[in-house]
Formats: C-alpha cells, sequence, structure tokens
C-alpha cells in the first residue's frame, strides 16, 4: 500500500509543507520510496520533485504521488490566508444556497469603502 505523511494537513499562505510517500509492507512496516508528485484541484502553489509544497494562494488541493508500479496515494491540503488586508477595500462575497444543501460562491466584489 502507498501512503502520504502527513496525510490531511492545514497550512497558511507563504508557508511550506513536506510530503513524503511510503510504501506499507504486509507486515505493517513504512518504507520512503520516491514518487511523482502532483498537485490537482485548485492548485494552491507548486510542487517540487521530492515533495516539499510552498503555498501561495489560499484554498484546497489534492497532493497525489504516483509509484511506478500504478499506485496511487492522495492527501489533503488546506491553505488558509490570515494576513491582514491594508488596502483598505471590504469584500463582499454573495454565495448561491441550493435545496440540496450545498453552497456555490457565486460572485465575489470589492467595495472602496475605507474604514
Amino acid at each position: 500500500k502507498l501512503r502520504i505523511v502527513p496525510a490531511d494537513t492545514t497550512i497558511q499562505v507563504q508557508n511550506f509543507v513536506q510530503f513524503n510517500a511510503q510504501i506499507v509492507d504486509s507486515t505493517g512496516t513504512a518504507h520512503d520510496t520516491d514518487v511523482d508528485w502532483y498537485v490537482k484541484k485548485n492548485r494552491v502553489g507548486p510542487i517540487s520533485d521530492d515533495g516539499l509544497v510552498f503555498a501561495y494562494f489560499p484554498g484546497r488541493a489534492n497532493i497525489i504521488a504516483k509509484y511506478d508500479k500504478g499506485m496511487i496515494a492522495k492527501a489533503r491540503l488546506s491553505v488558509k490566508d490570515t494576513t491582514v488586508d491594508s488596502s483598505g477595500v471590504n469584500k463582499v462575497r454573495f454565495i448561491r444556497n441550493f435545496l440540496h444543501g450545498k453552497e456555490k460562491h457565486f460572485k465575489t466584489i470589492l467595495d472602496n469603502y475605507y474604514q
């Protein structure tokens, strides 16, 4: 079995996280292994050949490790933006709520109101 460590993690924008891929054998022992790395779904930043992600953008992403024998593992990465916006521009986000409980970001506008 192929797994990614850490499996699910959250970091802040302008930070990085190191992912490692491991093969777990039938005895449960984990061995580090080389894989091909990919970032899918809402890219937050690039991933290096050795699994290092630097987060440029807030959002969520799937980190994919592909082993040469057709094994694939997936981890989730959430990136939060905790920086203070000093522009004085307020953001207003309209969200569309659907009957089945899902939300969809409909539109974000900027208001030039300075506090």
